[in-house]
Formats: structure tokens, sequence, C-alpha cells
């Protein structure tokens, strides 16, 4: 409907403060990540849902080549320099094997889950957040995972319920 309102709940409710997890384990390394739901959050978050993937209980992996695409592993880089603190190293040739716990237990508190590409989903957060941080969302979603034709958006995911997510976001977009 048009102008029906987006439900937006407080996104500090599901964004997981450092604090509630650092203690947890010992020897965690923690990073300043942030505690409220943010533009540049939400980017970083649909590079991980569109190109990541968890490899161990410790690490995972943007996998968003540096040759291929270099203004958008740069984009991906910076941000993980500014959401999270995380110092990346040129060494990787995919770029983006993040090694810290921390971060993985942060990103798994928010729902990012240890999934395949036909089980992923666009998080509660996003669903439910401002229409700026819903924007540069899609925005990095359709830069990892879609294109332009003509008129048309076109997007591909093994998960249909992602999928249908997105479907959402654009239509609340007036897209």
């Amino acid at each position: 409907r048009k102008g029906h309102a987006f439900p937006v709940v407080e996104p500090s409710l599901y964004v997981p403060k450092s604090e509630d997890f650092s203690k947890t384990a010992n020897n965690l390394i923690s990073y300043p990540v942030p505690d409220m739901m943010n533009p540049d959050l939400a980017r970083l978050l649909a590079y991980i849902i569109a190109e990541g993937w968890v490899a161990q209980h410790n690490t995972f992996t943007i996998t968003q080549y540096r040759d291929k695409n270099p203004e958008t592993r740069k984009d991906i880089d910076d941000l993980l320099k500014s959401q999270f603190g995380y110092p990346v190293t040129k060494d990787d040739p995919e770029g983006g094997t993040i090694h810290s716990r921390f971060i993985r237990h942060y990103l798994e508190r928010m729902g990012v889950e240890y999934t395949v590409s036909a089980d992923k989903l666009i998080l509660p957060v996003i669903l439910q957040s401002s229409r700026e941080s819903i924007v540069n969302f899609v925005r990095a979603f359709m830069d990892a995972e879609g294109f332009v034709s003509g008129q048309d958006l076109c997007v591909s995911s093994a998960s249909e319920r992602l999928l249908r997510e997105l479907q959402v976001l654009l239509l609340h977009l007036g897209i």
C-alpha cells in the first residue's frame, strides 16, 4: 500500500553489544563493534549475506576478488575497518577472510547463521531498520549479487526466502 509505513523497532534490540559476550571466552580479542544499526553496518551486512560464508567457528569469508571488483572490495575493507575496527591485510587474494571469534560471535548474535546459500535470509534488524539503512543494504546487496538490465533489476540467489524479503524491501522503497 502506498504510504504504508514499515515497522521500525528500536535497532539496538537486535544489534548485540560487545559487553554482552566479550567476557564469555578466554583470550577473545574484542573489537569496537557498533551497538546500534547504522547505514554503513547495513551495507556491510549486505556484503556478508550476499558474498559471505562461514568456514570455521572462528572465521568467515566475504568472497569478492580484489582484481575483479576493486571498488566493492575496497568498500568491504573500509567497512570492516570503520564498523569493526578490523585490520584488513592484502595477503588474502579474495581479501575477505576474517579471523576473529569476537566478530563471528557478534554476527551470529545478530542472526548471521552457519548456513548454506539456500537458507540465507535478510536479518530482522535490516527489515526493521531506517529507510537510509535499508537503501544502503539494498545497494550493497545489488552490487554483490545483482545487475540492471534495461529497466529491470536482476538478482540471483539460491534462497527463495531471501529473494522474497528483498522484494519486500524494494517495494517498501517504491521500486
